[in-house]
């Protein structure tokens, strides 16, 4: 039979900020060692806008070429929207020391979706939550944090609507700031210490954990240590020094350190049956149909970010207020010449419609358009936790300026 090429597995990236959940922000481009790989193998790439394909020729739903166990494929992301922290729930300064990083070790396989970042946790009355937080609750439904949320007695639980907003039925992993991982092009820093005594381990897959010890030994001989350590492939580590622990990722290549994230998709028996590429040597099929394939479809799904929304007029008066038409009644607060939201609000490419400015009972702006995610300034409220209305906390703002 002759072979033809299927779709060996795919990696979609997602966000609610776009109306069609597509992200088309990012280039996606295979490592030079993910090169070598779909050569080796006789596999395509191709990024077509937000998605990425694998496609591997086959012969009876079968990879014509056996893919060895243990391989992992690696791509860079680089980020081509300069705004994008703007209108996403992502706090990142640093791209140099920190990159995004989505695996299918992770193991984040919910509601029928494999995800490649972290598992949202559960919500904690011990730990402190700041505006843009999300959790999941027992039935893994997101919350988004609204309000600084201190740990302990004043901790307010998922039902208060004035610290959380609570998506019902939604159970997207959205990805947060736990998949970030620390970064370096020279591990050589971190080990040269005469007499230190060294550990260096890979994630174990049945562990799950960090337990597939690479070596373990004293660093009495520092030309040995060098030898050992620039010829270690690159990728995800923990790295012990002196009983000092440090995940870290390496990778000398230069365009890793260029790259906003990187994605690997580990080809590995001792994987979730859920998250592997293939079904033992074939590729995935319907259950209730086996003639119909069903590769893996790998998630990344951001979350827009909530801000402020403050809208400011020239000339305040007494009888102006905006109004919400809509079933959540979004309120509005006076502050001196502007409108500002209670609460935060989801920045959305879609426009929102139910924004009504008024003076008395009379529309003087029928619809009010959504503040743009490029004028981002900052604004300061006090913390609900502090009876005594002292402290101050500051929150993202977005500004728009109407014209009456």
């Amino acid at each position: 039979m002759t072979a033809a090429y299927k779709i060996l597995f795919t990696v979609t990236l997602r966000h609610d900020y776009y109306t069609n959940k597509a992200c088309n922000d990012f280039t996606i481009k295979p490592t030079p060692d993910c090169i070598q790989l779909l050569n080796q193998y006789h596999l395509i790439f191709r990024q077509a806008g937000n998605k990425i394909i694998i496609l591997t020729p086959a012969e009876n739903d079968k990879p014509s070429i056996e893919i060895s166990p243990g391989i992992f494929f690696r791509f860079y992301l680089f980020c081509e929207n300069v705004y994008f922290t703007h209108f996403t729930n992502w706090d990142q300064d640093d791209y140099s020391s920190k990159k995004f990083y989505a695996t299918n070790q992770y193991n984040n396989f919910s509601e029928s979706n494999r995800y490649l970042t972290t598992p949202l946790s559960v919500y904690d009355d011990k730990v402190t939550y700041h505006q843009g937080n999300l959790v999941i609750n027992a039935q893994k439904e997101v919350s988004e944090c609204l309000q600084e949320n201190p740990a302990g007695a004043k901790s307010k639980p998922l039902s208060d609507k004035n610290f959380w907003k609570q998506f019902i039925d939604n159970k997207t992993q959205y990805c947060t700031t736990d998949s970030l991982v620390d970064f370096t092009q020279n591990l050589l820093p971190f080990v040269l210490i005469q007499g230190a005594k060294i550990k260096v381990e890979a994630f174990d897959n049945l562990e799950e954990d960090f337990k597939k010890t690479i070596f373990d030994h004293i660093a009495d001989n520092l030309s040995e240590t060098v030898k050992l350590f620039s010829s270690l492939p690159a990728g995800r580590y923990k790295l012990t020094v002196n009983a000092n622990e440090k995940i870290i990722y390496y990778d000398p290549d230069t365009f890793a350190k260029k790259s906003w994230g990187i994605i690997e998709i580990h080809h590995q028996d001792d994987l979730s049956k859920e998250m592997q590429i293939l079904d033992g040597d074939e590729l995935p099929t319907d259950k209730d149909d086996e003639t119909k394939l069903t590769p893996r479809n790998f998630i990344i799904h951001f979350r827009n970010r909530s801000v402020l929304w403050k809208y400011n007029l020239r000339l305040m008066k007494d009888d102006y207020s905006i109004s919400d038409s809509s079933a959540n009644k979004i309120a509005f607060e006076k502050k001196e010449s502007a409108f500002i939201s209670k609460d935060p609000i989801p920045l959305s490419e879609e426009p929102i419609k139910t924004f009504v400015l008024k003076k008395d009972t009379t529309a003087l702006i029928d619809v009010l358009k959504n503040p743009v995610f490029y004028k981002l300034n900052t604004f300061e409220k006090p913390d609900p936790a502090d009876a005594q209305k002292k402290k101050m906390i500051k929150y993202l703002c977005s500004e728009m300026y109407l014209t009456i």
